[in-house]
């Protein structure tokens, strides 16, 4: 979402949702509510898939695309946060909004039928097209509806949303791969389609503001939304997660995979540069993340989602996999985590009101975090069930201690509608940052998994039976083979597993960078006289 002149107005506190209900301004109208609900209905249907991982490899014997199954999803939203932002700029929001969950059910229905793993990849790509639509639309929604007097009830309300829909995710995901099967994850999700597009088109009226962003001509709304620069931010990307997919299956010095970085190396320089030239119309607002609190906090939040992804993506597989887990005890293992970062949460709005600064709940939170991902690496066959959640505790709390950060930082130095500008940039770097890390861990573990089969001295039958089918060792295997493979199994998930201790030391220090402001509980535009504890803004 860039900042033209000409769409300053699109970016004013003008309700684009109305309810006839909801008059008292320090209440979030019933519109926002039902928001809410229809947000944690498409957020539940998200988290499904990550139980489902290990039976939907196992029978495609696809071991090595359990990573791009959360990558095609996720890739979309980190190429396409930036250019949807300047979608709901220029055009009415609700066919925009409704559009995306029309593409977000069609990818659902293509993964559900899938009859092979690239249908079924494809499927998550349209899907995750249709993800960045609904999740920028939905923050527009919202953002637009608050009042000063309401947003933090509104970041609670938001925090609770994806609380409740981490927790039931895993566990519903659970349910269907145990009981109808692993394709009514996807399928499921038409009937929650049905109950948005209802709420949208029957309970809450749309007003879009008419602003001269939106009354401008096609060509100049074409100007606005940056094709170019979406596609060559495409190209980059998409050549790059490619190359480190192949790298799964090839070797390294394989000509694809080497034509594959030099694409993507290629275009990165001339993206920066044809955005450098754009300036206040580009993709990325560069007179924004320019400043200290901003990189800061942006560094922050994106190393640790690369945590998520390096470790919790693959912990159902970890769980069903090594300990022999159904997917509905997988989906419960991880209940854990989700409740202890709403904890976390919890503890760190309660904590801010007395200290008034965010930094000492970023740089504990961030430590703890960061010795919790070193704990992850000592994960057995027979680890109990009682140290794998105490681990997980700990590092909810500390992602939770660290995830305001996010609001709270952004709104120290920017003004409102550059906080909105600077949300789309964190999003879009939290969601890249978690899909190359994904990537990078399933390299990671398929790499140590094939050189500890080897060093077994195992038939090369019995490794290519493992190899292609994790989640079946035990049924599949001789008997005196299975202990040695899920030491080796177990081993390789501790080494890959250790791309969290990295990134999560990076995260630790970025903690350190944020700058030390009084948090007054107020936007800059509302209170441009900030204290600063460390001193003079200038570093801004």
């Amino acid at each position: 979402m860039s900042e033209p002149k000409v769409d300053q107005s699109s970016q004013e506190d003008t309700p684009i949702a109305s309810d006839t209900t909801g008059d008292d301004e320090n209440v979030p109208s019933l519109s926002t509510w039902r928001l809410a609900f229809v947000t944690t209905g498409i957020l539940l249907t998200y988290l499904t898939v990550a139980t489902a991982l290990p039976t939907i490899a196992s029978e495609f014997n696809s071991t090595q695309d359990i990573g791009a199954y959360g990558s095609a999803f996720l890739l979309p939203q980190a190429v396409l946060q930036p250019f949807f932002g300047k979608l709901y700029a220029v055009w009415s929001i609700k066919p925009v909004y409704l559009g995306s969950l029309a593409m977000f059910e069609v990818g659902s229905v293509i993964a559900a039928t899938a009859k092979t793993s690239s249908a079924l990849i494809g499927g998550r790509a349209l899907s995750g097209i249709g993800a960045v639509g609904l999740t920028v639309g939905g923050l527009i929604i919202l953002t637009t509806l608050a009042k000063p007097q309401v947003q933090n009830l509104l970041v609670g309300i938001a925090s609770s949303v994806i609380s409740i829909s981490s927790v039931l995710g895993p566990l519903f995901g659970g349910l269907l791969v145990d009981g109808p099967g692993w394709r009514w994850c996807f399928w499921i999700n038409l009937p929650i389609g049905g109950a948005v597009i209802l709420l949208l088109f029957a309970s809450m009226t749309f007003s879009t503001p008419k602003t001269p962003a939106r009354e401008q001509p096609l060509k100049e709304k074409l100007m606005h939304l940056d094709l170019l620069g979406t596609a060559i931010w495409a190209l980059c990307l998409i050549s790059l997660l490619l190359a480190l997919q192949y790298g799964v299956q090839r070797p390294w010095n394989d000509t694809t995979i080497i034509v594959l970085f030099c694409v993507s190396g290629a275009s990165l320089p001339v993206f920066l540069f044809q955005q450098f030239k754009r300036t206040r119309q580009g993709l990325f607002p560069l007179r924004i993340i320019r400043r200290r609190n901003v990189w800061a906090a942006c560094g922050l939040l994106s190393f640790l989602f690369a945590t998520l992804g390096a470790i919790f993506y693959y912990l159902p597989l970890f769980f069903q996999a090594v300990q022999g887990l159904s997917a509905q005890q997988s989906g419960f293992r991880t209940i854990a985590y989700v409740v202890s970062s709403a904890l976390g949460v919890g503890i760190a709005v309660a904590a801010m009101t007395q200290l008034r600064h965010i930094n000492p709940l970023l740089i504990v939170g961030s430590s703890i975090f960061w010795i919790s991902t070193g704990l992850f690496t000592t994960f057995k066959v027979d680890s109990s069930t009682a140290y794998i959640v105490g681990i997980q505790v700990l590092a909810g709390v500390g992602f939770g201690l660290c995830v305001l950060c996010q609001t709270v930082c952004p709104r120290l130095v920017l003004d409102k509608m550059e906080i909105q500008l600077c949300h789309s940039v964190t999003l879009m770097l939290q969601v890249l940052a978690s899909t190359f890390a994904i990537q990078i861990a399933n390299i990671a573990l398929s790499q140590i998994l094939s050189d500890n089969l080897e060093s077994l001295d195992l038939p090369s039958a019995i490794q290519q039976a493992a190899l292609a089918d994790l989640e079946h060792i035990r049924a599949n295997l001789p008997a005196d083979a299975v202990d040695r493979v899920l030491g080796a199994l177990a081993n390789a998930f501790q080494k890959a597993f250790n791309i969290g201790i990295g990134t999560a030391a990076v995260a630790w220090a970025f903690s350190l960078l944020v700058e030390w402001r009084r948090v007054e509980g107020k936007e800059k535009s509302e209170e441009p006289e900030l204290s600063d504890g460390s001193g003079p803004t200038s570093s801004d």
